[in-house]
């Protein structure tokens, strides 16, 4: 059976293929990929390892059976991104089993095939003539050595592997709820990294994955992952790019915004620079309006996308734009509660008012809810926080929860702190957080789904009132998407 399977390059028409080989991820990034000759944006080169490979090593070893037997003797560990280390395991042998197939396609997608090559020609060009055994590894390493070494390492290109199942970007988005994983080329390894592929490929069981099944009742839907392997781009901006409604936003962020070990999204990294200037700003984001007012011509014959879509984008140092990912918007019910409130904003009297902001939109995270404050600004993250937590959760159902900046709970990433947070807070209603302790690229949407109010405040001067309120004080929410509204009930 093994023979039979083959991976998907980029170039090739998403038409072929159905969501269940390749997942919509895949299918997305590859309909961009075909778009982007005739557009002023790239795509980064990537291929596809389709679910029949992942089905057919499921097969082979029995591992629903084995798979449900860790499940049930609950080996997790609290790391919501990653499946519990027995079922990763059970996935390390993946890259070995379908080298035949797929080690060649690492090889040319990170360049490392022609970059080896260039260097076996290096070394017998600087190989003492008649030397042997140590003395042929005791070559003078002088200037030009070490040039012409930098300059093949150069070619070499990182990858990310990025999870695209057939479960997600569907009816139900599941946005940031896969791993994905960024690895470096060497030109001393092998180039599958297996612990990698084990980690994208088993956190279909990951705690994160299996809250956000239950939440939603999907325990029926079948569990299987392709793999989309990307050269990765390194950024001097990303975010995203919305359009619907009619309206194209762009949400950036600069280098020293994004996040550093981003799981959720790996094409961003951490790079210390100055906050990008207004007049930058403004141009990148037109630049950026200009490709997807492009794209929505593009799209708007496919019944996926024709009601809006949802861009990644980076923008590198040569300031050309990247498009890593393509998603549809979710259910027009979303959008229609979007439009309801786009506008509106209600009078509060000063006496009850605590604070007013004004924001970038995050689409679908709008509404009005009301409950008690949870403040956890002086929150104790550490000992048994979890179950205190959870406690809180109980004790204030329907509660508001208030953030502040932080530094990553224990030794998780941002990315899996929040995603345990949401775990941990299956009841709250409704978030307020500075903008810089969020780390929801995509959980922004999970919470819209859910029907929680997110306020993220940005102005240093209404941070006072809202360390004020105390745990238990009934306030409400109200936020349009663009501006918000904090009040006592």
């Amino acid at each position: 059976m093994s023979g039979k399977l083959k991976v998907v390059w980029a170039g090739e028409d998403p038409r072929r293929y159905t969501k269940q080989e390749l997942g919509n991820k895949a299918l997305g990034l590859m309909l961009l990929y075909n778009l982007q000759q005739h557009s002023d944006f790239e795509v980064p080169d990537f291929f596809v390892i389709p679910t029949t490979f992942f089905r057919a090593y499921m097969q082979k070893h029995g591992l629903e059976e084995k798979i449900r037997a860790i499940e049930r003797g609950k080996d997790y560990s609290y790391c919501p991104l990653f499946a519990p280390h027995g079922i990763q395991e059970l996935f390390y042998d993946f890259a070995r089993e379908f080298s035949m197939q797929l080690q060649p396609h690492f090889e040319n997608l990170s360049n490392l095939k022609v970059a080896v090559s260039e260097l076996r020609v290096l070394w017998a060009q600087t190989e003492p003539e008649g030397a042997s055994g140590v003395a042929k590894e005791a070559v003078a390493l002088d200037d030009s050595l070490v040039s012409q070494l930098k300059a093949i390492s150069s070619k070499l290109h990182d990858l990310v592997y990025r999870s695209s199942s057939p479960m997600e970007d569907a009816e139900f988005l599941f946005p940031g709820v896969f791993t994905s994983v960024r690895v470096p080329t060497c030109l001393h390894s092998s180039p599958v990294d297996t612990e990698a592929l084990a980690n994208v490929l088993s956190s279909l069981w990951s705690p994160y994955a299996e809250f956000y099944i239950a939440r939603h009742g999907l325990q029926s839907l079948k569990r299987e992952m392709a793999v989309v392997v990307q050269r990765f781009v390194k950024p001097k901006y990303a975010g995203t790019i919305y359009y619907y409604g009619g309206e194209i936003q762009v949400k950036m962020r600069a280098p020293h915004q994004l996040l550093s070990n981003n799981l959720l999204n790996p094409h961003i990294e951490f790079k210390q620079s100055t906050p990008i200037s207004d007049t930058e700003r403004s141009l990148v984001v037109d630049m950026l309006r200009e490709v997807a007012a492009k794209l929505q011509v593009e799209l708007s014959g496919s019944s996926r996308y024709a009601n809006g879509f949802c861009l990644e984008f980076v923008v590198d140092d040569l300031n050309k734009t990247h498009l890593v990912q393509l998603r549809g918007v979710p259910p027009p019910q979303y959008l229609e509660q979007a439009e309801r409130v786009s506008e509106y904003l209600p009078r509060i009297p000063s006496s009850r008012l605590i604070c007013e902001t004004e924001y970038e939109a995050i689409p679908f995270v709008v509404g009005e809810v009301t409950g008690p404050a949870i403040n956890l600004i002086d929150f104790d993250f550490s000992g048994d926080w979890q179950t205190r937590l959870n406690e809180l959760d109980r004790r204030y159902s329907g509660g508001i929860y208030i953030l502040s900046p932080r530094r990553p709970l224990i030794n998780l990433s941002i990315e899996e702190s929040d995603a345990l947070f949401h775990m941990l807070t299956p009841n709250k209603r409704g978030i307020i957080a500075w903008v810089d302790c969020l780390g929801w690229h995509h959980l922004d949407c999970v919470l819209g789904e859910e029907g929680v109010v997110v306020i993220q405040i940005t102005d240093p001067k209404q941070t006072s009132p809202i360390r004020l309120i105390k745990t238990g004080e009934v306030i409400s929410i109200y936020s349009n998407g663009r501006r918000a509204v904090v009040y006592r009930s």
